[in-house]
């Protein structure tokens, strides 16, 4: 069911064209900080939040962020979500399963990069995976993109941060996303 739902996530985000891509650079330290009880990530100046979910977005996105700039047609966007995971004790095992999950659920998966990375949870270092692969959130209708994923495992919570945007994507707005996707931190 948790395979289902991020993969719902990432259908219902691509479907109603919440992505984008900006030639902007400035550094993301320097960008907008979002926060709640629950987590915090900064993302850059240029973006915005998205305040309005599209119908069809799962219940359990957190928040989302596009880039106001397309690169092909595509708004290149970073979305959060959180899942139940009673089954999965850290994020890095966590983070494997999943992408195992894309492998077999994904169309057109191709694995493009693997990175472990640690990220943040009650401020204390937690060992992760930086995810990036190629998809399609279906077989016809759309492109393939590629994605960024990290990991956060905290009791039975499961976050998961994705980065989206066009494989054209200028490699100046991809670190924006890696550097975004790394100051991801749960409370």
């Amino acid at each position: 069911m948790k395979k289902l739902s991020v993969l719902l996530i990432v259908i219902s985000i691509i479907s109603s064209g919440c992505m984008g891509g900006s030639n902007d650079a400035q550094p993301v330290n320097s960008g907008k900080l979002f926060e709640n009880e629950e987590l915090q990530i900064r993302y850059a100046t240029s973006w915005t939040k998205i305040t309005d979910l599209p119908e069809g977005t799962p219940a359990s996105t957190i928040a989302a962020f596009q880039n106001p700039t397309p690169t092909n047609n595509f708004y290149s966007n970073l979305n959060i979500s959180k899942e139940s995971s009673s089954d999965t004790k850290n994020s890095l095992d966590y983070a494997k399963t999943l992408i195992q999950a894309h492998q077999k659920n994904l169309p057109f998966f191709q694995k493009i990069k693997e990175e472990e990375i640690t990220l943040k949870i009650n401020g204390k270092d937690e060992k992760t995976m930086l995810y990036t692969f190629d998809a399609k959130a279906d077989t016809v209708k759309t492109p393939i993109l590629r994605y960024q994923q990290t990991y956060l495992i905290k009791g039975q919570d499961a976050y998961i941060a994705t980065g989206t945007y066009a494989k054209e994507e200028p490699q100046e707005n991809i670190a924006k996303i890696t550097l975004m996707l790394k100051t991801f931190e749960v409370k």
